[in-house]
């Protein structure tokens, strides 16, 4: 039985809005040194993306975009346990963007955009941050 739109909608629009609530409740649990990245995983679900650090570690993202203001990044040390836990949505990370950057190089500094506009005309792609 297919359900009506605008109850999917509705469903859609409910769990956007409580999944930030979550972090209120998982984020204070989980503590650099000693959560795993088990328990990391089974608290904030599969990350948006991983970046691999030069050092054998991997930071996951956890981006609350288009609907929060907020982008985590967790760090995983290569004994699986969390070595670093930021939002990185900050007036100071914003500010270390230079001209000539990569577009990786922002999404590692950033997270994910909110939104992405292409210009076809001017050869422009322009990226968005709450």
């Amino acid at each position: 039985m297919k359900l009506p739109t605008w109850i999917t909608t509705a469903a859609t629009a409910l769990a956007a809005a409580l999944l930030p609530a979550c972090d209120v409740v998982n984020l204070p649990e989980i503590k650099p040194g000693i959560t795993t990245a088990a328990e990391v995983r089974s608290r904030m679900g599969n990350p948006g993306f991983e970046f691999s650090n030069p050092d054998g570690s991997v930071t996951w993202e956890y981006t609350r975009q288009p609907s929060g203001t907020t982008c985590y990044m967790i760090t995983i040390g290569g004994d699986q346990i969390v070595q670093k836990l930021e939002q990185v949505l900050t007036e100071a990370n914003f500010g270390r963007i230079r001209d000539g950057m990569s577009r990786d190089q922002i999404r590692r500094l950033l997270g994910a955009p909110a939104s992405k506009v292409v210009f076809d005309n001017l050869g422009e792609e322009v990226w968005e941050w709450r």
